[in-house]
């Protein structure tokens, strides 16, 4: 027979053990299944004009990879087609998205990218924030 501390006992248990396993669950929140990947030059400084090569590789097969970029702070986006939509995309595959992006604060700026993927059964996103920052140019300390 269980006594009603021994049942009070259990409950908390119980209750402590769910509320923690939500809380894994969500602080592990699955993503679009595609690396994201981008290159950047080794020195950057206010003004400059910068290429990225956003890289999308799918770690599935895929229906559809859609990629948009926007500017967040310190940063101004000169290229355009600012989206871009991939279509059957194998596992392993690897499409690429260039944009051309101008520094305009004095220490750093960041460019948004958001990729959305669609597969058989579901569709999932995934954000990354691209850093700029400004860098000492070669020789200086």
């Amino acid at each position: 027979m269980i006594t009603l501390n021994r049942y009070r006992h259990i409950l908390g248990l119980f209750l402590f053990g769910t509320g923690f396993l939500a809380s894994a669950a969500l602080a592990e929140k699955p993503t679009a299944p595609v690396e994201v990947g981008y290159t950047l030059p080794s020195t950057i400084q206010t003004g400059d004009e910068i290429t990225t090569v956003i890289r999308l590789t799918a770690e599935s097969d895929l229906i559809q990879i859609y990629v948009s970029v926007s500017p967040g702070e310190g940063l101004e986006i000169l290229s355009t087609p600012t989206e871009a939509r991939y279509l059957n995309v194998k596992q392993g595959e690897t499409r690429e998205f260039e944009v051309k992006v101008r520094l305009t604060d004095p220490k750093e700026g960041f460019l948004n990218v958001f990729a959305v993927t669609t597969t058989r059964f579901q569709q999932r996103s995934k954000g990354v924030a691209i850093p700029y920052r400004v860098t000492a140019p070669m020789g200086n300390p």
